[in-house]
C-alpha cells in the first residue's frame, strides 16, 4: 500500500505512520473528480489527502493538523436519493423508448413480416400492432425501475477540530481545521468502520505518550 507519509509526503524527523484509511472514493461530476479519499495518522500529524490528475485538469485535497492539536472529531457518513438527476434520466429514456414504440407501431407491417418466418401462424392484427409497441415501452419501465433503486447519492461530512472549541461550535466554528461537506463518494465501509473504531485511541496515545515513545506502543504502517 502506498502511504502518504513518506511516499508523498516528506517525513518530519521520527515520523512514522501509524496507520493510514482510505474511506471514500470522491466522485465529482462538475469538476471531473475521481480519487480516493485517505486520512493518514502518523505520530505527529492527522494528514487528509485527495489527488487525482489527468492530461486535462488535476485536482487536489490536502489538510494537515498537529496530533498535539487535536480536541475530537466527527465523522457522518449517508446516503439520500438523488432525485435531481433522476428526472432527466429518466425523461430521456421516455422519449427514447416512446420514439421506438411509435416507430414500431408505424413499421408493423415490415415486423410482421419478419416475426412471421419465426412463428408460424401468427397474425397481423390490431393486438399484434398493440404488442409490439408495448414492448419499448415495457423496456423502458424495468429500466426506469432500476434506475429509481439505484439512484442515492452518499454524503461524508468529517470535521476534525482543536482543543478548545466549545461542543456546541463544533460543525459551525470556524477554528475547524479539516472540513468536508457534501461529497459525493463510495463509502468503503471496512475502512471507515476501523477509523471511526481506533482513530481516537491513536490520537489519545500520541498525546499520552509522546511522538516517540508512542512507537514503542503501537505497530506502524509498511510501504
Amino acid at each position: 500500500m502506498k502511504l502518504i507519509v513518506p511516499d508523498i509526503i516528506v517525513p518530519s524527523s521520527k515520523e512514522k505512520t501509524l496507520r493510514q484509511y482510505r474511506f471514500a472514493k470522491v466522485s465529482a461530476a462538475l469538476s471531473n473528480m475521481n480519487c480516493d479519499l485517505t486520512l493518514a495518522v502518523t505520530n505527529k500529524r492527522l494528514i487528509y489527502h485527495a489527488e487525482t490528475s489527468s492530461s486535462k485538469k488535476s485536482e487536489l485535497i490536502h489538510n494537515e493538523i498537529f496530533i498535539d492539536n487535536v480536541g475530537g472529531f466527527s465523522l457522518f457518513r449517508g446516503k439520500k436519493k438523488d432525485s435531481k438527476g433522476l428526472m432527466a434520466k429518466i425523461l430521456v429514456l421516455f422519449f427514447i423508448f416512446g420514439a421506438l414504440g411509435g416507430a414500431a407501431f408505424w413499421q408493423a407491417k415490415p415486423i410482421y413480416d419478419f416475426a412471421v418466418t419465426l412463428i408460424a401462424g401468427l397474425k397481423f392484427d390490431t393486438m399484434f400492432k398493440v404488442i409490439i409497441t408495448a414492448v419499448p415501452m415495457l423496456i423502458f419501465l424495468i429500466i426506469a425501475l432500476i434506475i429509481n433503486a439505484k439512484a442515492h447519492k452518499y454524503l461524508i461530512n468529517m470535521i476534525i477540530y482543536s482543543k478548545g472549541l466549545k461542543v456546541h461550535n463544533l460543525f459551525s466554528d470556524n477554528e475547524n481545521l479539516i472540513d468536508t461537506d457534501n461529497y459525493i463518494v463510495i463509502p468503503y465501509l471496512k475502512e471507515t468502520q476501523a477509523m471511526v473504531a481506533e482513530l481516537a485511541s491513536l490520537i489519545l496515545d500520541v498525546q499520552q505518550y509522546g511522538h516517540e515513545e508512542v512507537l514503542k506502543h503501537i505497530d506502524i504502517e509498511e510501504s
